[in-house]
């Protein structure tokens, strides 16, 4: 089930008997609320992809308006720091909840 990866990162003690019996409650008197939660689960994992993808396109091209108009150090810097913010955007995005 979804939630059986949720419960392996969860710390250790008497919180994951109770986290684990209501999740298999869930599963038995409602099964498709892990059915909602899984597609809502893989609707926002899109949304997400879509945004990080669409912001890294921006960057990229914001960072290469910059070489057709300024130079100097402080462009290099600023074009430096739209690379990290790219690279971490694509970090989030192949993080695993």
């Amino acid at each position: 089930m979804w939630y059986e990866s949720v419960v392996e990162r969860l710390p250790s003690g008497p919180s994951i008997n109770a986290v684990l019996q209501m999740r298999q409650i869930t599963a038995v008197i409602a099964p498709e609320h892990n059915r909602i939660h899984h597609d809502h689960k893989n609707k926002l994992k899109n949304d997400e992809e879509l945004l990080i993808n669409q912001m890294s396109s921006h960057f990229k091209k914001f960072k290469g308006e910059f070489d057709n108009v300024a130079q100097g150090d402080w462009v290099k810097k600023a074009k430096n720091e739209l690379d990290d913010i790219s690279k971490k955007l694509k970090n989030i995005q192949r993080t695993e909840v």
